[in-house]
């Protein structure tokens, strides 16, 4: 039965619809403890992390360890022949539930979460929302950085030419102080870490081109 999921992400794009169609905010790839969490999802104060696995593992226990605590509920979600192999009294003991996920979608929680009134808690943004689909191998989840490089890009591309203080007034950006990102971004354009943008430092004030511009 696990087989007719190929991916983690096809696993888990399945969980996704289900808790959005119980009307729960559901949040992806998610930093948690010492890792990212594949689902993290909210209705109103309550948190649910699930991680999504196409097979029981000593990982995904171990992950499950880990994330315990931090939200309210915590589950693992695994296809439905999976199951078999749940080592149940250890996710009794964890206070870990169960999902399972059948072909063509269908989702069941056979084993209910524990609910822990105290949690460590989970920071959540609005672009882990639609940052990177749950599941993903890429190591692609959102960060504050992340997100001021896209600004970057995304202005530059618009904007060629534009210098660091029309760069700055233009974008959003997860610096406190206007000195440490002007600095900390010209670095970051230079060591190739914020892609597709280049420094012309023959111009004063120096220039920001997107990497396929040539100056005239």
């Amino acid at each position: 039965m696990s087989g007719a999921f190929t991916s983690e992400r096809e696993l888990a794009a399945a969980v996704v619809a289900w808790l959005r169609d119980l009307r729960w905010e559901v949040y992806q790839e998610v930093p948690v403890g010492c890792g990212v969490a594949d689902i993290v999802a909210k209705q109103r104060a309550v948190t649910w992390l699930i991680e999504t696995k196409l097979s029981m593992s000593i990982q995904l226990l171990k992950q499950l360890d880990d994330r315990v605590g931090h939200a309210h509920m915590t589950s693992a979600a695994v296809p439905v022949g999976a199951r078999r192999a749940v080592p149940y009294k250890v996710f009794k003991a964890l206070g870990a539930g169960l999902i399972t996920v059948w072909p063509g979608g269908i989702v069941n929680e056979r084993l209910r979460p524990q609910f822990f009134r105290r949690v460590a808690g989970v920071e959540l943004h609005e672009e882990q929302k639609t940052f990177c689909n749950a599941g993903s191998s890429s190591g692609g989840h959102w960060t504050p950085f992340r997100q001021t490089a896209r600004n970057v890009q995304a202005y530059v591309s618009h904007n060629p030419g534009c210098s660091m203080s029309q760069l700055l007034a233009g974008i959003k950006h997860h610096y406190r102080k206007e000195s440490v990102a002007n600095s900390s971004i010209v670095a970051w354009i230079e060591d190739g870490v914020i892609k597709g943008v280049r420094v012309d430092r023959s111009q004063r004030p120096m220039k920001l081109y997107p990497v396929e511009e040539v100056r005239a």
